[in-house]
């Protein structure tokens, strides 16, 4: 089991998952920087994203990645570096994790995804999710939560504001406005382990309804 994004709001909260269940022996935990271990089979490994050549095969040796990974426009600086690290980055790690063998895939991406949109973060998550398609793993699950609920180490003033403006009201985002309605991370962290532990053959996507469900299986 292979996860990228683990100290991030879904990913930490899914190590901890992963790790504490019997049938899984190890949680392989690239990152950029160093991490202290949560349990004996959690191996953080630190890796420089920028040359994969550089990394140990051993890291590769998986059935399923997962990746949480991503970043903001404010952090990375620039579009241009938004979408080298939302984009580029992951993909070229989901491209080796691939030719190593991997073949199970889980993205957590976004609601409103789409290479077609106008929104750059939006359109980068779409972008991602059409070319991890083109991979091929024989088992491809997107997670596409919409706004999420959960602390965050960093500080991100808009995204807090409508979280405490619209988080009361997620009972109201019903039918058609369930892909809208905001999820709790640790919701979303329980989706992502219910997809490794519960693999399906070809793509599938969980959003609204069905990503709540897939939470609670």
């Amino acid at each position: 089991m292979i996860v990228i994004g683990s100290t991030g709001l879904v990913g930490a909260t899914l190590v901890r998952l992963l790790a504490a269940h019997p049938g899984i022996s190890d949680v392989i935990c690239p990152g950029r920087r160093p991490t202290a271990p949560i349990s004996p089979n959690h191996r953080p490994v630190q890796i420089d994203f920028e040359d994969l050549e550089t990394v140990n095969p051993e890291i590769f040796k998986a059935e399923t990645l997962v990746s949480a990974m991503g970043t903001t426009l404010k952090k990375a600086g620039s579009p241009e570096a938004f979408r080298h690290i939302d984009f580029d980055l992951v993909f070229q790690f989901c491209k080796k994790a691939k030719s190593y063998g991997v073949q199970r895939m889980v993205l957590v991406s976004s609601e409103g995804a789409s290479p077609r949109s106008r929104i750059l973060y939006l359109k980068v998550k779409g972008d991602l999710e059409n070319a991890i398609a083109e991979l091929g793993f024989e088992s491809f699950q997107i997670l596409k939560p919409s706004l999420l609920i959960g602390d965050r180490q960093e500080s991100r003033p808009l995204e807090r504001f409508a979280m405490q403006m619209v988080a009361p009201l997620r009972h109201l985002f019903r039918g058609p406005l369930a892909a809208h309605r905001p999820i709790l991370a640790t919701d979303v962290a329980s989706a992502a382990a219910n997809a490794v532990l519960r693999p399906v053959q070809g793509i599938q996507i969980y959003s609204g309804d069905r990503l709540d469900q897939l939470a609670r299986l």
